[in-house]
């Protein structure tokens, strides 16, 4: 407990004889500048592990809306604001977190409350240790059918031995040449086979080179390449890359920026991004406002060795305003941001300081529930593009889930064949056996063939034929399936003579969609009686 500005640090604390264990203190918020009157809590940790923090809330002197809570633990500083207002008598969860004996570990509550005059309790924090968990979580994808023709929903199953905090999934397309993703629908995939269109070189030298992006210029204080993104459809996102840094400077470090609302800035507008130092071992949290960037939380002791290829997974939580941070699997910290931006999410961009920066394999997923729709049909959906042929998938889900202990699950994959067109119009069906006929004698036969038509997508599956009174029609004989032939005989027919009939042909793929009806140019049923003539001198009779 203290009160920096005061001869006596209890000047502007005042106490009741009641909350936990019959006594708490309080004091008057302040509106702004810094905190004046603020408490500390530092348990005595007995070994390393996960605990879970608590704050009681005494029934009197907690008017406040928002007492901010800080959480300095081994992985970095967490702020939890907290409505005592509503939670009076009662304890009040401000989350799990890893505390070691030798690193940092206490609660901090200070009296900066944004309202000046509204009272702020200070009583008992609980710290209660947690059972440990190092197993990972699993998660797979489902879908019906082996082929998508419209819109479709996705069924996910995750498992964990304890709880799954959070669920991600990402939607991946192919054009036939390259997989993306579609950023206007939150998603982004770039393996970086090329360097595509929507990326904008604002500072750096950054050019492709066997698959990787390289950021090459170790002068540059501050280099930027930015892409689109939608980040604010759904609360939470997941960025996933590859990257090392190398470079002869003894100040290299590199970072990503995310939720950025402007990427033709230097510091992307309002935005969030982490940032290693390799010399200083440092892995920082920062905070754009108005485009002047402020560190917000600093984590020591992380070391990055120049050279070496890292996987990093971080995800941003737009409502809650939590940020998290993954390398190779392994949870290395985390901020909360108490006011977080949630709109405007229009970019992601790389940032270098004095250091080459090689990425691969850029990956950003959404949360999501436990079924999702998928759309696909242009390139305002989730997939864009269909099978380029029967063989190669044109889509792909990827599923990643992160359970209550910060253990993120191996990547799940689901190819998809997609195709949402039908094959290509027969362009010719001949009634006969070679070429097209008008008349045929036979009532009770006809032979009829066609050309051969094809599916880009997902291939021919088989042919389908009908005889109508009319195009189109199978008022006669029924649609029937005839497999891949070209031709096709009706038999056991009682057609009616003089009367004009069409034969039908359409094709189905293996999706089966099915193309428009073709139809022949129709024949007739002529007479098959033969008039007995004879001649007696001349003259027929």
């Amino acid at each position: 407990m203290n009160n920096v500005n005061n001869g006596s640090h209890m000047r502007y604390f005042r106490d009741f004889n009641l909350g936990y264990g019959g006594h708490s203190w309080y004091t008057l918020g302040d509106a702004t500048g810094g905190d004046i009157c603020f408490c500390t809590w530092t348990p005595t940790i007995q070994q390393n592990g996960y605990f879970n923090v608590k704050a009681f809330i005494p029934s009197k002197g907690s008017s406040t809306t928002h007492a901010k809570y800080k959480i300095f633990h081994a992985n970095g500083i967490d702020s939890v604001v907290i409505n005592q207002n509503t939670h009076r008598n009662q304890w009040v969860d401000l989350g799990t977190y890893y505390f070691t004996t030798t690193g940092q570990k206490y609660v901090y509550l200070g009296d900066l409350t944004g309202t000046s005059g509204d009272s702020i309790a200070f009583d008992c924090v609980k710290f209660s240790p947690m059972q440990v968990d190092n197993i990972p979580p699993t998660t797979s994808i489902s879908t019906s059918g082996t082929w998508k023709t419209q819109d479709f929903t996705a069924t996910f199953n995750d498992t964990d031995n304890d709880s799954i905090e959070k669920a991600f999934y990402q939607v991946l397309d192919f054009n036939g040449t390259y997989w993306s993703a579609n950023p206007q629908r939150g998603f982004f995939g770039d393996n970086f086979d090329t360097l595509q269109p929507l990326w904008t070189i604002y500072n750096g030298t950054w050019n492709i080179s066997n698959g990787e992006l390289i950021q090459s210029n170790e002068n540059e204080t501050n280099t930027n390449i930015y892409a689109p993104l939608n980040q604010t459809l759904s609360n939470r996102y997941l960025y996933h890359f590859k990257a090392k840094v190398s470079g002869s400077g003894t100040n290299k470090r590199f970072g990503f920026h995310f939720f950025c609302d402007d990427g033709n800035l230097d510091n992307r507008g309002n935005s969030y991004f982490i940032w290693f130092r390799v010399e200083g071992q440092t892995l920082e949290f920062y905070k754009s406002t108005n485009n002047v960037i402020q560190q917000q939380s600093i984590i020591n002791g992380i070391t990055t060795n120049p050279n070496q290829w890292y996987d990093f997974k971080i995800t941003y939580d737009r409502i809650t305003g939590k940020i998290c941070v993954w390398r190779d699997d392994v949870f290395l910290g985390t901020w909360t941001d108490p006011t977080p931006y949630s709109t405007n999410g229009n970019y992601i961009s790389f940032r270098t300081g004095n250091a080459v920066l090689n990425v691969t394999e850029l990956k950003v997923y959404r949360s999501r529930a436990t079924t999702t729709n998928i759309s696909l049909g242009d390139s305002t959906k989730d997939i864009r593009y269909q099978n380029p042929n029967p063989t190669t998938y044109a889509a792909k889900i990827k599923s990643i889930v992160v359970d209550s202990y910060n253990n993120l699950s191996p990547i799940a994959y689901h190819d998809l064949n997609v195709d949402w067109t039908a094959p290509l119009t027969i362009s010719l069906v001949n009634d006969g056996s070679s070429n097209d006929v008008d008349t045929v004698m036979n009532p009770n036969q006809i032979e009829a063939n066609w050309a051969n038509t094809s599916d880009p997508h997902s291939g021919i599956a088989y042919y389908e034929v009908s005889l109508g009174s009319s195009p189109c029609n199978d008022d006669i004989v029924n649609w029937t399936q005839v497999g891949l032939v070209n031709q096709y005989t009706f038999n056991n027919l009682q057609l009616n003579q003089g009367q004009t009939y069409y034969t039908n042909v359409r094709a189905v793929n293996n999706a089966g969609l099915v193309s428009s009806c073709t139809s022949s140019d129709g024949f007739i049923v002529g007479s098959n009686l033969v008039a007995n003539f004879y001649a007696v001198d001349s003259i027929l009779y």
